[in-house]
């Protein structure tokens, strides 16, 4: 049998990044179905992952591989093309048929335009043969019977607030395509001395898609990172100027002109009104927007830009989640009219804010964490609204309103919000000369969130300046118990226990005269703490009984789970270590669920606690390798058990090693199950690591970065930054930490690491 493949590349040219998961998964399909069919958005990398699949699979599959380009062509054209790239006498499906024979054949059609209209062929010539399987690339599905759909995601990107964790931006896959494709053409760019948010900006301009992110690095080799950062926050289809030739005629525009005539009247519509939201919309909300609520009336033109790669269609938070692409976005915005977009611009806002208030008065009840959860989802249009109505006289003062009554949800770090949140009362409050209940609120929640990131100075002069400032008389006897409890909280915070325990007692109990229960929960739990920091055990049982049977009543769930971390940490200090574990891990999964990092690195932070004290020095090191070294603080309550090292900062469950949850692999460590660091550990490094890479994670564990690692070295920059790659793929680490606690338990110093 004669084995060819024909129209792959020999090798790649470059570095493949981002998409071992896919190509794992893609590798499984192609090996066991007959038709796959790779979607996505335009530029998403998927002609270049069929071909890499290909490579992959040649000696597996055997046979013959063959690759049918289509773009530009014809669906009508398919069959003649088939038939020119494996030698048949025509195009027809017997001739087709005929050529294949019973031989092994993987054929690779690649960006099939319109690929309904092939489906008739391709069913046929499946009928036909038996040996021979097809990988189809296109933005839409042929939707024939038997055909695997697989959809081809944007390379995740990092977080607007990613540039305050160096690790957290080296991970990201689009970060470290971005900055290989820059080093490919500029050996000479030195990402440390590079802004690290211009480059985050730089990434989410891409949207995670490979081709612009390429075209992203031609532009930064040519006008400078910051530059191309700001051009992109400008106009983002700026980039489409520094597509590669032979992609240049393939621009954002053209893709959506082309995609957009093939819809119906209805989808049209609905992609318009979907590009005024930043975050997407699930489809509830969608319907709430658009169909007066009915998802019905949306149903089918929802599933037409599905199927067009037109919107990107991703679970968050349980709910199917559609958001319109970046680049297109910007364009169906251009083309709007004026009048009608404004319009349902006002109907977006008027609908966010509902939500949002609705959040917040359903806050303390069984809604609270579809409530959450919905705000989670449409984060970045919250962001953006609140920081234009902060910004505008007109509406700052409800705006101030809106923030204060939320002041719960900026304390789970969403969006990073707490110094956004602080930054948005200031403006709102420079804007707003009105002093009246509302004003008192929001510096009283200014107060009260600088308590949370530690900035006590700042707490206590938003209170002197309450003093000074407003009149007393504005405050209703609600926002007097606020008061005291911000002034009880900073007192805590400062280690004047007496004190801080004598307030937050009178907070509770004026909180219980006036039947004021709905921030109660938090009240009994600084009461605790504080109580516990005093070595007053007893009475901080009593305290916490009394919050539990609060969150019980109302349905606060979240509150919950930080009094079962007080009580885990009492029962810890008590001797019992497994009940102590169990509750920390019951908190873990609410944790989770609510997107709250502030309380999921509380329960970390518990469990390393738990583990230094009973001497499982292993435990310790992997609780804390879980979590990233940041600048966020924790709540600055004087426990022990929380004052431990740095301040730290866990993030969102999925970016964790093996796609584990978090509740999933602390309960790995807490059960004694072989994590990935302790089967390394029983390897030899000589078998992990070539003897550079084994030296240049003894530097890492120095804490040098990479010039500094090259300068010490006689190596470029570049070089050291491959070293650095290769060591993290084959150790399976995502972070520079990682390879630090990593060296610090295999080599024991340079000369070993050269030996």
């Amino acid at each position: 049998m004669t084995t060819t493949h024909r129209g792959l590349p020999v090798s790649q040219l470059t570095q493949f990044v981002g998409r071992d998961a896919e190509l794992n998964s893609l590798r499984k399909l192609v090996s066991s179905r007959r038709l796959v069919t790779i979607t996505g958005q335009a530029g998403v990398g998927k002609s270049r992952t069929a071909a890499r699949v290909a490579d992959v699979l040649r000696r597996s599959l055997g046979g013959s591989t063959v690759l049918i380009p289509m773009a530009g062509r014809d669906a009508e054209d398919l069959g003649a093309a088939i038939g020119e790239a494996i030698d048949s006498a025509g195009g027809t499906v017997p001739e087709l048929v005929r050529a294949l024979g019973d031989r092994p054949h993987l054929l690779i059609i690649d960006d099939l335009d319109a690929a309904v209209a092939a489906g008739a062929l391709l069913e046929e010539l499946l009928r036909g043969t038996v040996e021979t399987r097809i990988l189809v690339t296109s933005r839409g599905r042929t939707g024939i019977g038997g055909e695997t759909p697989f959809t081809l995601d944007p390379l995740e990107v990092p977080s607007a607030a990613a540039y305050h964790a160096t690790d957290a931006v080296a991970q990201s896959p689009t970060f470290t395509l971005l900055v290989a494709r820059i080093l490919d053409s500029d050996p000479n760019f030195d990402r440390s001395a590079a802004p690290t948010d211009d480059l985050v900006a730089v990434c989410r301009a891409t949207d995670g898609l490979p081709r612009f992110i390429e075209a992203a690095a031609r532009a930064v080799c040519a006008l400078g990172v910051s530059e191309t950062a700001a051009a992109a926050a400008e106009d983002p289809t700026v980039l489409d100027a520094f597509l590669t030739h032979g992609a240049s005629v393939i621009t954002s525009r053209a893709v959506l002109d082309a995609d957009m005539s093939r819809l119906s009247s209805s989808a049209r519509h609905l992609v318009r009104r979907l590009a005024l939201l930043e975050s997407g919309a699930d489809l509830r909300f969608a319907a709430e927007l658009f169909a007066e609520g009915r998802l019905a009336l949306i149903a089918s033109s929802a599933a037409e830009l599905v199927d067009h790669s037109l919107v990107h269609s991703s679970t968050v938070g349980g709910e199917r989640r559609l958001r319109v692409p970046l680049m297109y976005r910007h364009h169906l915005r251009a083309d709007w009219d004026d009048d009608d977009r404004v319009r349902d611009e006002r109907s977006v806002r008027d609908a966010l804010l509902r939500h949002l208030r609705h959040s917040a008065a359903t806050w303390f009840s069984a809604d609270q964490l579809a409530g959450i959860q919905f705000l989670n989802r449409h984060a970045a249009d919250i962001t953006a609204l609140l920081g234009t109505m902060s910004s505008e006289s007109d509406s700052a003062h409800e705006a101030l309103e809106v923030i204060s009554a939320l002041r719960y949800y900026w304390q789970l770090h969403p969006v990073d919000p707490w110094p956004r949140a602080r930054d948005w009362l200031a403006t709102a409050l420079s804007l707003d000369f009105r002093q009246d209940a509302v004003t008192l609120r929001a510096m009283l929640t200014d107060a009260y969130i600088a308590f949370h990131e530690g900035d006590l100075h700042g707490a206590r002069a938003q209170l002197e300046a309450i003093r000074t400032e407003l009149d007393s008389d504005i405050a209703d006897e609600t926002d007097a118990i606020f008061a005291l409890f911000v002034e009880a909280l900073v007192s805590l915070a400062e280690g004047d226990l007496a004190r801080a325990e004598t307030d937050l007692s009178q907070v509770v109990s004026d909180s219980l005269k006036l039947n004021a229960r709905e921030h109660l929960g938090e009240k009994y739990w600084h009461l605790a703490a504080c109580q516990i920091a005093a070595g007053k055990q007893d009475e901080a049982l009593d305290t916490l009984a009394h919050a539990l049977s609060y969150c019980e009543h109302v349905g606060d769930v979240w509150g919950r789970a930080y009094t079962w971390c007080l009580l885990a940490l009492i029962a810890d200090r008590e001797g019992s270590h497994t009940d102590a574990v169990q509750r920390v891990r019951e908190s873990v999964d609410v944790m989770s669920a609510y997107g709250d990092r502030v309380g999921l690195t509380l329960c970390v932070q518990l469990l390393a606690a738990f583990s230094a004290r009973h001497g499982e020095a292993s435990n310790v090191t992997q609780f804390e390798g879980i979590v990233e070294r940041s600048t966020l603080s924790r709540p600055p309550v004087p426990l022990p058990e929380l004052t431990r090292g740095r301040p730290q900062h866990v993030g969102p469950a999925t970016p964790l090693p093996d796609d584990l949850s978090l509740s999933i692999m602390l309960g790995r460590i807490i059960d004694g199950e072989e994590s990935p660091v302790d089967k390394l550990a029983r390897v030899d490094n000589s078998s992990v690591l070539s003897a550079r890479e084994t030296e240049i994670a003894a530097l890492v564990a120095e804490g040098l970065g990479n010039p500094a690692i090259a300068a010490r070295l006689v190596l470029s920059r570049r070089t050291v930054e491959g070293h650095v790659q290769r060591i993290l793929a084959k150790l399976g680490f995502r972070s520079r930490s990682q390879i630090a606690v990593w060296a610090a338990q295999h080599i024991t110093s340079i000369a070993d690491a050269k030996s």
